[in-house]
């Protein structure tokens, strides 16, 4: 069997659009997540960063997101930051192919998880980088 979201079940069984009282606490937690701005908190780090994204990434802008934090970074000062874009890869740093990126493969499905090619070495050459600069 499929797996089925449990909000999205509990929502498609309403008689009509919910009401905010209707509304299970996990939607106003994810409304929560969605409208996060990291730009605010890039401004103020002062430690090194690295920001991997999936080039095939269907749930935000990729080159957006990292003009703006980019941006952030500088106003704040930190020069130490790195930004990687690994070309087949979703989301969640999946290995997909084409258009098709599976954030959450059903258990029926032919897709599995994967991280996408290179998305370890990355991380791995950017961890000892700053490990043999101490």
């Amino acid at each position: 069997a499929a797996r089925v979201d449990p909000l999205f079940s509990r929502l498609g069984r309403l008689p009509g659009p919910p009401t905010p009282s209707q509304m299970p606490r996990e939607y106003f937690e994810l409304l929560a997540h969605m409208r996060y701005d990291p730009v605010p908190t890039a401004e103020r780090v002062r430690v090194p960063v690295l920001h991997v994204y999936g080039a095939g990434d269907r749930h935000i802008p990729v080159e957006e997101s990292a003009r703006r934090l980019r941006h952030a970074y500088q106003r704040g000062g930190n020069r130490e930051v790195t930004f990687g874009v690994l070309p087949r890869a979703g989301h969640g740093l999946q290995a997909h192919t084409g258009d098709h990126e599976c954030v959450s493969c059903p258990p029926d499905s032919t897709s599995t998880w994967r991280l996408a090619p290179g998305a370890a070495d990355l991380v791995d050459r950017w961890v000892l980088d700053r490990a043999q600069r101490k």
